[in-house]
């Protein structure tokens, strides 16, 4: 039998904005460092639904934006206690923790979904306060979506952590709307059609074709 357990995510790139801006705090129980805020709204949600969780069901997470990076650490309070995590497949998961916290859980089933233009997935942004632990990285393996029937999969993430400076600055109306789960759903539909895999190496080329 199964449990699905799923969060909201942001709904604006204001909320974005200050998501992002929590510095990593030590989490004592996991024994890593992680994204302040996410972690102070995973543990409050866990703390709510643990009385509802049967030991001898699966459990199946899926989540959107920084919702996802809530149910990743939703992921790892379950694991802990003893709970058999089926999956948690994400759209649009921020990073939650830094290379350290990474390694230590990457043999949970988790899986990201990202759109190739949406930039969240990017955040938060490396500054040198939350490098003071380690920059943020992600964990599990990563589908990025393209335009059109193309797909690329990655058994880690290998995007760059982009500087904060400018990082803002630089997110345009397209970036925006990438981000938009309503834009995930469409082009998993038209991957779902006719699924094309290519390597990462070559996405510009398959970026180029579907450019408007």
């Amino acid at each position: 039998m199964i449990q699905i357990i799923s969060v909201r995510g942001t709904a604006n790139l204001k909320n974005i904005k200050e998501d992002a801006e929590y510095i990593q705090s030590k989490n004592n129980k996991l024994n890593i460092y992680v994204h302040k805020g996410f972690d102070e709204d995973a543990f409050k949600i866990y703390q709510d639904i643990l009385p509802y969780l049967k030991k001898d069901y699966a459990v199946k997470l899926t989540d959107h934006s920084p919702g996802a990076a809530i149910a990743a650490l939703l992921m790892i309070y379950l694991y802990e206690d003893g709970f058999d995590i089926d999956r948690l497949i994400n759209f649009s998961q921020p990073k939650f923790t830094n290379k350290q916290g990474a390694l230590r859980y990457h043999t949970l089933p988790l899986t990201r979904i990202v759109n190739e233009n949406d930039v969240v997935p990017l955040l938060p942004p490396a500054t040198l306060v939350n490098a003071l632990h380690g920059s943020y990285k992600h964990m599990g393996d990563e589908v990025i979506l393209l335009k059109g029937v193309e797909y690329i999969y990655l058994e880690q993430h290998q995007a760059e952590t982009k500087k904060v400076e400018g990082f803002w600055d630089n997110i345009d109306h397209e970036s925006v709307k990438e981000h938009f789960i309503a834009n995930y759903l469409k082009n998993i539909n038209s991957i779902l059609a006719k699924a094309i895999q290519v390597p990462y190496s070559s996405r510009e080329v398959y970026l180029d074709q579907h450019a408007d």
